[in-house]
């Protein structure tokens, strides 16, 4: 259902000859074949365009409340966000009721619709924990969890530039505004919200976000049809409005449309009444609740060695994660639980064989040493695996590159991506030194911005690919541009100037552990306009549209919002509390152990000595430990697909990949066991048209889940609960 058409014998890129290639289809005979509807290229029209821009300007106020308010199910902690879902779903009923009363589809098109959702995935997570969440925890929470119990004051405050924070007066008894203080407390209705203390500081990190969506977005461009076209990956998320989207403007025959299939309400309504049923505990304390998470299991049952050392072992059924491990292969799905159960087993080797730690949890959280162990090599094999797929792709991104310089033709046609390569590689161009200038406008190295904006390009890129071709719905990498950078220059060399600024971005920039990462939903994006028929220029246009009124909206949203809530944003959970807590006072200690190095060392070259290897703090050492096992995972991935290139049944090595977060695959595994296995048994007793026939049903799940999270977040929202039952995935 691309727009591209299949190539004319003539055309250079073709090695096929017309006879060779032999009769081809019309797109009626392909529908009849195919039972998919074909859809003709073309641009949204102003409806489209108006009810994508109000869509991002609500969300800007609902996200807020839900996720620091009613503190429930929250909406940006998906990466197929429910509000994209529930959009298409509601305009999908508005078009067919149009046709149903009026005979015709009250000016909406196909086009429109897609708009509307690739503008609300990018945006949506931008007024939450996407950004705005961490902007003030970094930019605030230094300043106001400071005290007598540590010294951040004196060895945090002087090293970070006065325009990246908004600060309180130094005399406490000054009665002009505290923008942070009182931002942690709440404000009375009367008093103003202290936009302008925030409005600096907030130009600069959101310049800096624009540039990395930018950036994000040049990448996406260059990559998609090479991962779409040429390595057939799954997409799944793009699968789920694909496939609700079917049969929207049919004139032939083929499958029914997808609203008008039963299977598809029959998941919609199992998904729906599932997800229903363990809310209403909120509201009838006496309702029994389905046992869909047991996150005891291992406690409770696991007690003795060896087995205790396994702990934490989690049973959650999430209904959205087994329909999505449904769109995606069987090797796929196969692997992504199969090398959780290896991750088990090498824990055990660990424990038992090396007395490293006494259970699983010694090793899913810290990105250091021998405890990194397990996710460092997650992150070697995610970077082994962006290197390998920029390896297969070199040949189309040097053309295309070529062809942006001039050196081949058609640098400034509209390519194969419906934009040229020379706007996409400008983009790409400009950002990049754009990102690089701002950390170095940061007081960061030069060499250092540079090494860090790598980093998290190969990281963005390496999530990208984990939700495009395993569907992997929590994705999550426990290692940031500043862990990366310390590998190469330890923190002592790099200075604490230079460090406590790095951080600050590597954190903003990583968009919660990459859960978040742009790049997921712009790819996705991309690929829904690529199998809906959306021309490139306006999607363009409409994704960088979104992004910036969702940094201009929500900045509005989220002060307002937190401000006024009761007890400010100390009731706004572990991201605006424990979370900078934590952070700051490991960036404390480090600063602290450079500071006392670099006088210790002052005094001994004023002795003329050298200081013993032995009082050189770590701070002041690279750690080899982690560096070595972020080396082992990429040896062992190549390994791996050396080894599927000679043993067909060998796993597949994207379940190895996502031990860079623990904590998700955990939660994960079970979901995508029990997908793997429904799967399994359909394809082989029922055939790939039963296969087929059965996608409709597992995306139904995903919409009447989506639609069920909005209506109790509504309930919730009028009865003023908080809390309570969670659909999102955490």
């Amino acid at each position: 259902m691309s727009e591209e058409a299949p190539p004319p014998a003539s055309d250079p890129g073709s090695n096929t000859s017309t006879r060779r290639l032999g009769p081809r289809f019309g797109p009626e005979a392909l529908e009849t074949l195919t039972q998919r509807e074909g859809t003709a290229l073309a641009a949204p029209t102003w409806r489209g365009w108006v009810i994508g821009l109000l869509s991002v300007a609500v969300l800007c106020k609902i996200v807020p409340v839900t996720d620091y308010v009613l503190n429930g199910t929250r909406l940006t902690l998906n990466v197929l966000p429910f509000t994209s879902i529930f959009a298409v779903f509601a305009l999908v009923a508005v078009y067919n009721l149009g046709l149903w009363l009026l005979r015709k589809p009250l000016g909406l098109t196909r086009q429109d619709i897609v708009l509307v959702l690739c503008m609300t995935m990018v945006a949506n997570h931008l007024p939450g924990h996407g950004f705005m969440s961490y902007f003030a925890a970094e930019t605030a929470g230094v300043f106001q969890f400071a005290g007598t119990e540590n010294d951040w004051q004196t060895n945090l405050w002087p090293k970070i530039d006065e325009g990246l924070t908004p600060r309180d007066p130094v005399d406490p008894n000054s009665t002009a505004v505290r923008p942070v203080e009182s931002f942690w407390t709440g404000l009375k209705a009367d008093t103003p919200v202290p936009y302008g203390s925030w409005a600096g500081p907030y130009a600069r990190w959101a310049l800096a976000m624009m540039l990395m969506y930018g950036l994000m977005l040049a990448i996406c461009g260059l990559l998609r049809r090479q991962w779409s076209e040429r390595e057939k990956l799954p997409f799944p998320l793009a699968q789920v409005p694909d496939e609700i989207l079917d049969g929207l403007d049919r004139r032939t025959g083929g499958a029914p449309p997808y609203w008008s299939d039963r299977l598809a309400w029959w998941g919609f309504g199992i998904a729906f009444l599932m997800q229903s049923w363990n809310a209403l505990p909120d509201y009838f304390p006496m309702w029994p609740e389905l046992p869909l998470k047991n996150l005891d299991f291992g406690w409770k049952y696991l007690t003795e060695p060896p087995l205790n050392h396994l702990n934490p072992v989690w049973f959650v059924i999430y209904p959205s994660v087994i329909a999505l491990t449904f769109l995606v292969s069987s090797e796929i799905s196969f692997s992504l639980w199969f090398f959780y159960w290896v991750l088990k087993a090498a824990v055990l080797v660990a424990i038992l064989g090396f007395t490293l730690g006494d259970t699983h949890s010694y090793f899913m959280w810290s990105p250091y040493g021998h405890k990194a162990m397990f996710i460092n090599q997650g992150v070697g094999a995610l970077i082994g695996m962006v290197l390998a797929g920029l390896w297969l792709a070199r040949g189309p991104l040097k053309l295309s590159l070529w062809q942006a310089l001039g050196l081949e033709p058609g640098g400034g046609e509209a390519g194969e991506e419906g934009i040229s390569p020379r706007t996409l590689w400008s983009l790409l161009a400009i950002c990049f030194l754009g990102l690089v200038g701002w950390l170095v406008w940061a007081n960061i190295g030069l060499l250092y911005a540079i090494f860090a904006v790598l980093c998290l390009v190969i990281l963005v890129t390496g999530v990208a690919r984990l939700v495009s071709e395993g569907g992997v719905f929590y994705p999550q990498v426990m290692c940031s541009p500043i862990e990366l950078t310390t590998l190469l220059a330890p923190p002592a060399t790099m200075g604490a100037a230079t460090l406590v600024p790095l951080t600050m971005w590597s954190r903003l920039a990583v968009f919660d552990y990459y859960r978040l990462a742009p790049t997921v939903p712009l790819m996705t994006a991309l690929q829904i306009g690529s199998l809906q028929g959306v021309k490139r220029r306006p999607l363009y246009l409409g994704i960088g549209a979104a992004a910036a009124l969702s940094l201009v909206l929500g900045f509005f949203g989220f002060f307002q919002t937190v401000y006024r809530a009761e007890g400010g944003a100390s009731q706004g959970g572990w991201v605006l509390n424990d979370y900078p807590v934590g952070e700051y006072r490991k960036l404390s200690n480090s600063v602290t152990a450079i500071e006392s190095y670099e006088k210790r060392m002052s005094e001994y070259a004023a002795q003329g000595k050298e200081m013993p290897r032995g009082e050189v703090p770590q701070v002041a050492l690279r750690d080899t430990k982690a560096l070595m096992w972020i080396v082992v995972g990429m040896v062992i991935l190549f390994g791996i697909v050396v080894l599927r290139s000679r043993i067909f049944w060998f796993p597949h090595p994207i379940g190895y990949v996502v031990w860079a977060g623990q904590r998700a695959i955990g939660l994960m595994w079970f979901s995508f066991f029990l997908g793997w296995l429904i799967k399994a048994a359909i394809v082989k007793y029922g055939g790939l048209a039963v296969y087929r026939r059965w996608k409709r049903f597992f995306v139904g799940m995903i919409v009447g889940e989506a639609v069920c999270a909005l209506l109790w977040i509504t309930i919730a929202w009028f009865r003023d609960f908080r809390g309570g039952y969670t659909m999102h995935f955490n």
